[in-house]
């Protein structure tokens, strides 16, 4: 099942479990984003990244360029408290 379908499903699954209410924020919050998808500076294939600082997995601040100094660069976001 590839991942459209995998959408499709959860949606149908989950469709009349919201209420009204929760549909009209979800719809407007797609909606936000969606809107704002142009205003984006998304790097492209190839593009270089600008510098960065971001905290490692022992909360120590690491800068991008100090990184890539070592060799090539590979940035993992974890998404929550999994």
């Amino acid at each position: 099942m590839t991942l459209k379908e995998k959408i499709a499903d959860y949606k149908q699954k989950s469709a009349g479990k919201a209420t009204p209410e929760m549909v009209a924020i979800m719809s407007a919050a797609t909606a936000d984003v969606q809107a704002s998808i142009p205003e984006r500076k998304i790097p492209g294939i190839g593009d270089s990244m600008p510098e960065f600082s971001l905290a490692d997995s022992n909360a120590v601040m690491v800068n991008s360029n100090q990184l890539i100094q070592s060799g090539p660069l590979v940035v993992t976001f974890f998404r929550g408290m999994w």
